[in-house]
């Protein structure tokens, strides 16, 4: 089989695989690949020049859509620059096809150029890989029907996340045969785990000898069941504390849903529940985590989807690798009804000090600041979505976001919590929702992946990016490093003094930049309603930041002695 027949094939059984999104970093041994693809009637493709940014794109539509989108590159540094997001899709058990284009095996360690031992460079971040041969007459269709198939079904199955399939070419790229168009594909069927009755019993009866238990709920993929959880909760009378990544939030706040428990936290983590239920995987909030740690002698339930642990303070006791909605539905029929509502009414009563706290000490005020930006997400409406970047974004809005009502789901880059690629990303997503988005930004964040704004060229859904630029890491500002002032500024912080009007206009998209709260919320209203791409700055101090925080923790410890003394 020759060139062209071959990556015809390829292509054509992964389309029928149910891969249809190919995301492509022009380049010249990724040749066959490039024009399989673009003559292939039912792919969608996204061309953009820098390697880095359309994996985290990919990332970005996988997350949002639940199918999984293809990367496709050429060799050398190219593939290398694929590493950031599939650690990232490795983490958060996103599906993402690597097609790696290469240079044939004479060419290697022989200082040819573009050419390095691609083979196994992704081996502790990737489900499954493997690497084509040169395309030549003896290789059969079957066998490339077979790796397909095993490559696709590594990728869905539980655990979820990036396969990579090195394809080596020689040259020339391109030949004259007749192309063999398609073959009927190999299909592995779908497996989910379910767990045991006897498991089931056990755990049961566990949790109908507790009266003082917490449901912490980390980040779910997009879409998830949440019914069974709220059911659950109903049932045990324990209040769930639900991470910004797991879905709940953008419920509204409902059930025995409780919100500022971080900040609670901060105040009342000498309070420990007898037992913890943590459903889903990884949270945000350090304060949560710390308070884990501390419930040494506390059962601590753990359920996800996949066999990896979900404990960095070693502290959970039983396990189980099943889908937390269908865990929350089986054992409801061994459960006793609880006698647990004081509890439960006691961390509603702590949540609303902490509410109505914040309103009087927060936002009447006529200056923009990093929790007032969050809060006004609020508003977003559910047929959008949102995405918050790491550092401080997504750390304000795990304490400050919690709607009355439903608003658009919420996505992050938790998997390890990078920087990079977050533009990128957040095009990604609204490509996959098919929707469009608002990206909340910090300055360090978008530097990091400037060039990723030309996406928004063919992007065929808009994105609202609202970047707080405060001149540096803010999140660095509440590090015991701070008191080291000779060195904060610069090997902390990485202080400049970029604004992103240029930026906006290099790449041709609207530019706002507020003063004042009441003005960005006038722009901002108007940009959701005109469903255009556009870039608001709004800029912040990094001192009055940290010491508007303290602020609140201060207010909120006030608010709440009055219970503590009960």
């Amino acid at each position: 089989m020759q060139i062209n027949s071959w990556a015809a094939l390829l292509i054509d059984q992964l389309v029928q695989q149910g891969v249809t999104y190919y995301c492509i970093a022009p380049g010249s041994r990724s040749t066959p690949l490039a024009l399989a693809i673009a003559a292939h009637p039912n792919t969608k493709t996204v061309i953009h020049f820098d390697e880095r940014g359309v994996a985290f794109h990919a990332l970005g539509f996988a997350k949002a859509s639940g199918e999984p989108a293809a990367v496709v590159v050429t060799s050398g540094t190219a593939v290398g620059n694929l590493l950031p997001s599939i650690m990232e899709a490795s983490q958060s058990f996103i599906p993402i096809l690597l097609l790696t284009a290469d240079r044939p095996p004479e060419l290697r360690d022989c200082g040819a150029n573009q050419t390095i031992d691609q083979t196994k460079i992704f081996t502790p971040f990737v489900r499954w890989q493997t690497e084509l041969p040169c395309p030549e007459p003896s290789l059969s269709a079957n066998y490339l029907r077979s790796t397909i198939a095993q490559a696709i079904f590594r990728m869905r199955d539980t655990p979820k996340g990036p396969v990579h399939i090195n394809c080596l070419f020689r040259e020339p790229l391109t030949s004259e045969e007749a192309l063999i168009h398609s073959l009927a594909p190999s299909y592995y069927g779908a497996t989910f785990r379910t767990p045991y009755p006897e498991v089931l019993v056990e755990w049961a009866s566990l949790f109908n000898r507790v009266n003082k238990g917490v449901i912490i709920v980390g980040s779910l993929p997009y879409p998830f069941p949440l019914k069974a959880i709220y059911l659950l909760s109903e049932k045990l009378k324990w209040p769930i504390f639900p991470d910004v990544t797991s879905g709940l939030r953008s419920q509204g706040i409902q059930g025995n849903v409780i919100a500022y428990y971080d900040l609670v936290l901060k105040q009342v983590d000498s309070i420990k529940p007898d037992a913890i239920l943590h459903l889903g995987d990884r949270i945000v909030s350090k304060t949560v985590q710390t308070w884990l740690k501390n419930c040494s002698s506390t059962l601590h339930f753990s359920v996800s989807d996949h066999p990896f642990r979900q404990d960095p303070q070693h502290r959970v006791t039983h396990r189980l690798a099943c889908s937390p909605s269908l865990f929350c539905d089986q054992i409801m029929p061994y459960l006793s009804n609880q006698d647990s509502l004081d509890w439960l009414q006691r961390w509603q009563q702590y949540s609303q000090n902490i509410e109505t706290s914040l309103q009087l000490a927060q936002f009447v005020t006529e200056s923009i600041t990093e929790p007032s930006i969050t809060e006004t997400l609020n508003s977003v409406p559910e047929d959008w979505g949102i995405f918050l970047a790491n550092s401080m974004p997504i750390r304000d809005a795990d304490l400050f976001l919690f709607p009355k009502d439903p608003i658009a789901p919420i996505f992050a880059n938790r998997g390890v919590s990078g920087i990079d690629g977050n533009i990128a990303t957040a095009i990604g997503i609204a490509q996959g929702l098919q929707k469009p988005v608002v990206a909340l930004l910090g300055d360090q964040t978008t530097l990091h992946d400037l060039n990723s704004l030309a996406q928004l060229k063919k992007s065929l859904y808009p994105v609202i990016f609202v970047i707080i630029n405060n001149k540096g890491g803010g999140i660095f500002s509440f590090l015991p490093e701070i008191s080291e002032k000779k060195c904060f500024e610069a090997f902390f912080a990485g202080s400049h003094d970029f604004s992103f009007v240029k930026a906006a206009e290099l790449f041709t998209i609207p530019y706002y930049h507020p003063l004042y709260l009441s003005e960005y919320l006038t722009i901002f209203h108007a940009c959701l309603e005109n469903k255009k791409s556009c870039m608001i700055e709004v800029v912040t101090q990094r001192s009055e930041n940290l010491l508007l925080h303290q602020s609140f923790y201060e207010v909120n410890r006030c608010s709440l002695i009055p219970l503590l003394a009960r």
